[in-house]
């Protein structure tokens, strides 16, 4: 294969109306004028953890002819398109200021598939995936809109449609490689009030959709055979119970259904010799891989009793291959080890050992991939694979301005909770001995996980000296449903409790100074670090908060969460309806216990924890005497999404860490 030599400098050199020494300046930040000062310092400077990736969505065509991916330049993004085999430039398509881009799939070799995006202009936090499907030409290189609300044509005839304006989010299901020019999308009506899952054949070359199959329920959703031909329907009550419909000549007959008490038979993908690759978690805590057959039967194929299955792995005609488990490092099962898919990952893991292999796109021959490479100190390296020759070379780089040398390595550790629970967390040292510490609690709560891999937070606090600890405290995903659900109504309780013990572990451990320990996080994270100062007022010496939950009963009042009848149920599940009991765990009512010194950040448009949650708690901080640090940007929301404000946040971040911690 072809050494691939400065493919960078040629993605960059014909991005329209900018020369690549102009990018490069941007890049590399050492071009006359516009050094930062922090580049002056051995660290490097904090734009380079705030700055979004160069190149992302690296993809082959169906042939293998063309290259495609996703290229940055400031707030801008468009796409470059190169010939595989002599790495010889085709165009690059810039798109507008406010557009942002999804994923890059390829319909033909002539037609390459882009979901779209919008930064909202009242907003700067917030890319809105607006569920279009645009369709970029490679022989005219022109874009048209083929489905979505900015569509624009009128419906006509019956069963066939032209384009049409439509208020509804498409997904796509299915490629359809033996049907050139057409694939299959799902698509959801906008809004909260429920609407139909219908089912489509979309015609790439002109918009034309034609209606296959609907559901009456928006969490539903189909399964093809490897063919593209509609196979399953699976679908929701209201008691949200599951049903498995197997398509017929004349419609759909049931297979068969379970209860949501009972936990769940979900089938995804067909499987190769027969049946559906299914996750099942009907008897375990941790969902099995199974294979559903058409009589309703079904048999288990592998189960981890400690990690969940995160998602199955396939090619482009959704041939099963292997299935990624959540958890610290990532782990795989493979169906068949002898595929060749299969086969060329495990040899990856190997050249990689420290690293984690993505296929992201493969040719409809089998012989070409495209691969991500990753690790915690690799943002990412996408990687062109040759299955016939064996060949691997080199693509592009994510951020090529950071360098391995530059990252620390992320460790991850077990720690024994007070009452003998098991928790996971991951350690972040510098290169100081007995450095101050920042324990950075994940948001969400539920569900969500910190996991092995590269965090740009976390590698900017290394970067300046601080030991960095982040615990899957109970109501974290990735390891059940029991340890999950074990965080519902543990609010300021045992998931607090889980923190607290960590950060003690970590006090104790000899590897940080046990007098300089800050707690952090966003949204769940931020009331648990707030929580966390007044609960255990001399474990932490400062507190920041960004886009933080502080006054739980408000929940109940304000914020997008109880806008809907599953979101005030969500809350009831995980909060529970106590109103003394809420005020006992809620930051904003314990203000006068906090003794760390803290740091609030927040948006003026931030729907998830209104602006409210932050007012009170600096109100509350102000009344006991411990006038609070403060950033409120109007236009951010739930996360400040500009990179001059995530810029502006982190350097005031370590501002207050230097002054509170040194």
């Amino acid at each position: 294969m072809t050494q691939l030599k400065g493919i960078q400098g040629v993605f960059l050199e014909r991005w329209p109306t900018v020369s690549y020494k102009r990018l490069a300046c941007s890049i590399m930040i050492f071009c006359s004028g516009i050094l930062s000062p922090l580049a002056m310092a051995d660290a490097p400077p904090v734009e380079h953890f705030t700055r979004s990736p160069t190149y992302q969505n690296v993809t082959i065509s169906p042939s293998g002819k063309y290259l495609a991916a996703t290229v940055r330049r400031g707030e801008l993004e468009g796409v470059a398109i190169l010939e595989r085999e002599n790495l010889k430039p085709v165009f690059a398509h810039q798109y507008g200021k406010d557009f942002e881009i999804f994923a890059l799939d390829w319909a033909t070799d002539e037609t390459l598939l882009i979901s779209p995006g919008i930064r909202l202009p009242s907003r700067t936090d917030y890319v809105f995936p607006t569920g279009e499907i645009l369709a970029l030409n490679i022989k005219n290189q022109r874009s048209k809109m083929l489905y979505g609300y900015r569509a624009g044509e009128k419906q006509t005839g019956s069963h066939i449609k032209k384009r049409e304006n439509t208020y509804a989010s498409a997904r796509l299901v299915h490629v359809l490689p033996d049907k050139p020019n057409y694939v299959l999308i799902e698509t959801r009506p906008f809004g909260l009030k429920g609407g139909v899952t219908q089912l489509h054949r979309l015609d790439v070359r002109n918009g034309r959709l034609r209606d296959l199959a609907k559901a009456e329920d928006l969490r539903s959703y189909f399964v093809t055979d490897l063919a593209g031909e509609l196979a399953l329907r699976v679908r929701y009550d209201a008691q949200n119970d599951l049903h498995i419909d197997r398509k017929k000549k004349n419609g759909f007959e049931a297979l068969t259904s379970t209860a949501a008490q009972k936990g769940s038979l979900v089938p995804w993908f067909a499987a190769a010799g027969g049946g559906f690759y299914a996750f099942d978690d009907r008897k375990t805590d941790t969902a099995s891989i199974a294979l559903l057959q058409l009589d309703g039967t079904s048999e288990v194929l592998h189960h981890n009793p400690k990690l969940q299955p995160e998602r199955f792995l396939y090619n482009r005609t959704q041939d099963v291959w292997g299935v990624r488990f959540a958890g610290v490092f990532p782990e795989y099962f493979y169906p068949d080890p002898k595929h060749p898919l299969a086969h060329m990952h495990q040899r990856l893991r190997k050249t990689f050992p420290k690293g984690d292999v993505e296929f992201t796109s493969f040719s409809d021959d089998g012989r070409f991939v495209t691969a991500l490479v990753h690790s915690d100190t690799n943002p990412g390296r996408y990687y062109l694979l040759d299955l016939s020759e064996g060949g691997v070379v080199e693509l592009l780089e994510t951020r090529d301005w950071l360098t391995p040398e530059g990252l620390r390595e992320m460790q991850p550790v077990e720690i024994k909770a007070r009452d003998g629970q098991r928790v996971i967390a991951m350690l972040t040292l510098p290169e100081q001995e007995k450095a101050p510490a920042v324990v950075l609690v994940h948001g969400g709560p539920h569900g969500v996980y910190d996991r092995w891999g590269f965090d740009a937070t976390v590698q900017l606090l290394a970067s300046r000296g601080y030991a960095v600890l982040q615990v899957n405290y109970r109501g974290s995903g990735g390891y059940g449903h029991k340890f999950e659900r074990a965080g519902y109504g543990e609010w300021g309780g045992l998931m607090q409790q889980d923190v607290t013990d960590a950060t003690q572990w970590l006090a104790d451990s000899g590897s940080v100074d046990p007098k300089r320990i800050c707690i952090m996080g966003g949204s769940f994270g931020a009331y648990s670090a707030l929580t966390g100062a007044f609960q255990e007022p001399d474990l932490y010496r400062c507190a920041i908060g960004y886009a933080g939950v502080y006054d739980l009963p408000l929940l109940f009042e304000k914020g997008d969460i109880q806008l809907q009848n599953s979101g005030t149920n969500y809350l009831l599940d995980t909060l529970g309806d106590d109103q003394e009991e809420l005020r006992k765990r809620s930051p904003v009512f314990n203000a006068e216990k906090i003794k760390a010194k803290v740091f609030l950040a927040h948006g003026g448009l931030d729907l998830r924890a209104p602006p409210d949650h932050a007012k009170r708690m600096r109100k509350q901080l102000v009344k006991a005497g411990n006038d609070p640090h403060w950033l409120f940007l109007d236009r951010e929301g739930h996360g400040f999404g500009g990179a001059e404000n995530r810029t502006k946040f982190y350097s005031e971040v370590l501002d207050f860490l230097d002054t509170n911690l040194r």
